[in-house]
């Protein structure tokens, strides 16, 4: 299923090609069902959409432009660019024996992607915990996860490909082609990042924490500043020591606050910063 239109507005064809894209596809379920739209608020109100549709596992629904895509937390919101980037919320079809490690995996696996994606460019891209893809200290991707608890998954991403972050001084951003020194292809940056996310979501979750390790921005010893959310990160925070990451993908920290324990640090409660 191909659909590419806005209320009756092709979708633009000097932009994103569909074409193209399949031409790079190499996957067996991932992006073989395709929704396009030039301008909505959220990729992820289509997918819900779709999904109560019964569209296919795999499904992506992409767009140019999202008037309000939410970033992280649920309360969170944001304008991206128009064009240039990639916007879009992959749905996934998951049984329910599957779902629960799915769950645990889903963002890491899906960050862990963006850094090798960006490393077949020539770009070293690390997953700042837990889920955002940080190259040179500037965000390049971020991501957020719905579930219905029925098995139907959305992994909402977006991807700085080709615009001009430098630019946007109110946001500490880069996007790949500043980091590689060139334009990129967007059809075929998606269709290797959707390769890169199917194999590993059939790995165990010990094979992929493995890999979130090796490629993470915050390695054991590391000094860092923690923020909670309530007091936001323009201040000091509280300063920690890495440990290392636990079997669930959390951040594990020593010294914080001040006891000498290590602890297990919640993404609802707080951010982290180096220090």
């Amino acid at each position: 299923r191909h659909e590419m239109a806005f209320e009756g507005i092709p979708f633009l064809q000097n932009t994103f090609s569909l074409q193209n894209f399949q031409s790079y596809l190499q996957t067996e379920e991932l992006g073989r069902s395709f929704v396009g739209r030039r301008i909505t608020q959220s990729t992820m109100n289509i997918a819900q959409r779709e999904i109560d549709e019964g569209c296919p596992h795999g499904t992506i629904v992409l767009a140019e432009e999202q008037t309000r895509a939410q970033a992280g937390l649920e309360s969170r919101t944001w304008n991206s660019l128009p064009q240039e980037n990639l916007y879009m919320t992959l749905i996934l079809r998951i049984h329910k024996d599957s779902a629960l490690q799915v769950m645990s995996c889903l963002e890491p696996c899906s960050a862990l992607s963006v850094v090798l994606t960006c490393q077949s460019e020539g770009i070293e891209a690390k997953v700042k915990w837990p889920n955002d893809v940080w190259v040179n200290n500037k965000k390049i991707s971020g991501m957020i996860v719905r579930h219905d608890g029925l098995g139907n998954f959305q992994l909402g991403i977006g991807i700085n490909i080709n615009s001009d972050m430098a630019s946007q001084t109110s946001i500490n951003a880069v996007s790949v082609r500043e980091a590689c020194g060139r334009r990129v292809d967007r059809e075929k940056f998606l269709a290797n990042y959707l390769l890169s996310l199917e194999n590993p979501l059939k790995q165990k979750p010990s094979h992929i924490l493995n890999l979130y390790k090796h490629h993470a921005l915050f390695q054991s010893q590391d000094l860092i500043n923690i923020h909670p959310h309530e007091t936001g990160v323009d201040g000091e925070g509280y300063p920690a020591t890495v440990v290392g990451y636990s079997s669930d993908f959390e951040l594990v920290v020593m010294d914080w606050p001040n006891s000498g324990d290590s602890t297990t640090l919640s993404l609802q409660e707080v951010s982290v910063r180096f220090r």
